[in-house]
């Protein structure tokens, strides 16, 4: 399993401080993090979810499928229980990355822009999922 950004580690570690979190100055260091960011980001989400995928070190960005909660198999509801319950894997870490990868939306940006907004809804539809079918469906006794 690929690991999440240590971009992230230093912004926790710095007490969560955006002013302290990373700034990606040239193309090839937002290329490189936002490479990082969808390795991890096929990592944590439901082996459905990207079945028959393949994250590259290059763009463009290959969409993952929208498998919904109720038709995944048990080792991707294990993945959503993970997604919803904050923590190493939360939602917060994935708009992190986002920022961090955005920051300003200089030039350096630019040549990520498009698979940017790709990834943007590939990861509000995991948020939204999460929240549709809300936290009971992971962590109740039923």
């Amino acid at each position: 399993m690929d690991e999440r950004p240590a971009e992230f580690t230093a912004f926790i570690n710095s007490s969560r401080d955006f002013d302290s979190c990373v700034v990606l100055e040239t193309k090839e260091e937002v290329e490189k993090f936002a490479m990082k960011l969808v390795r991890w980001f096929f990592a944590i989400v439901p082996p459905s979810c990207v079945e028959g995928k393949e994250h590259t070190d290059m763009f463009p960005y290959s969409r993952i499928h929208r498998i919904p909660v109720e038709e995944g198999t048990d080792d991707d509801k294990d993945a959503w229980e993970k997604i919803c319950h904050s923590g190493g894997n939360g939602p917060f870490l994935l708009g992190l990355g986002m920022w961090i990868w955005k920051r300003d939306g200089g030039e350096q940006f630019r040549s990520t822009a498009w698979d940017y907004q790709l990834v943007l809804d590939d990861m509000h539809w995991i948020i939204r999922e999460g929240i549709r079918v809300g936290r009971n469906y992971f962590f109740s006794d039923t």
